[in-house]
């Protein structure tokens, strides 16, 4: 779970930026790039990444070589994500 200080920070910043998927969509891929690993700014445990799947790629997702270390491996459901039109997997680096 995030800490208080972050959820806050997280949920003022959705709020500030309309439409938030299209600013992250704009902010994050180049013309050309398929993905973008990320450290977690609103991190839910210690050594949170996101993959972020440019929605442009989506349809060549398959899987992903991850960190090989890496823990907590994580895919939310469409309906829970905070950004439902950028698909992202979650995982812990360890």
């Amino acid at each position: 779970m995030r800490s208080w200080e972050d959820e806050v920070d997280y949920r003022m910043v959705r709020q500030r930026i309309v439409p938030y998927h299209q600013h992250l969509r704009t902010k994050l891929f180049g013309p050309h790039e398929a993905c973008v690993l990320q450290k977690n700014k609103y991190p839910y445990f210690e050594g949170h990444y996101v993959l972020r799947i440019n929605p442009k790629y989506e349809q060549f997702y398959r899987s992903w070589t991850l960190y090989p270390k890496a823990t907590r491996i994580f895919e939310n459901p469409p309906v829970l994500r905070s950004v439902p039109r950028i698909r992202h997997v979650h995982f812990q680096a360890g």
